[in-house]
């Protein structure tokens, strides 16, 4: 679980730079929006605070961060142009968001143990 809160405390780095480098895009609002939740779950998630709630997060920014980057897929498809464009790169930081909230949200989940009935009495 260390390493899962590791790479959590460094992916709350790496969104937070991104959300800061937003500044000066035309529609910064919504990919500051999209970075800074994707930070604040990680830090929530590395700082074991609220864990539970941090993970239901994660899972919804990872469908949002995914669902907007198969959205933004479909045009980048349609073009059949792959210049590393404004888009391609906004598809791909949506994939990273996507891809790391899934594995802090399925992470800490417990696996499913069968148990064993429990012997039968003799009478």
């Amino acid at each position: 679980m260390i390493l899962i809160r590791l790479v959590a405390l460094l992916a709350a780095g790496g969104f937070g730079y991104g959300a800061y480098l937003q500044h000066n895009d035309p529609d910064w609002q919504k990919w500051v929006a999209v970075y800074a939740a994707a930070a604040a779950v990680c830090l929530l998630i590395a700082l074991k605070k609220f864990v539970l709630i941090a993970r239901g997060a994660a899972g919804l920014v990872a469908l949002a961060a995914l669902g907007w980057a198969g959205y933004l897929a479909i045009g980048v498809f349609k073009a059949r142009e792959f210049t590393m464009n404004e888009i391609e790169r906004e598809t791909i930081g949506l994939l990273v968001i996507g891809v790391v909230m899934l594995v802090l949200f399925f992470a800490g989940r417990k696996k499913k143990t069968k148990s064993k009935p429990a012997p039968k009495a003799e009478s």
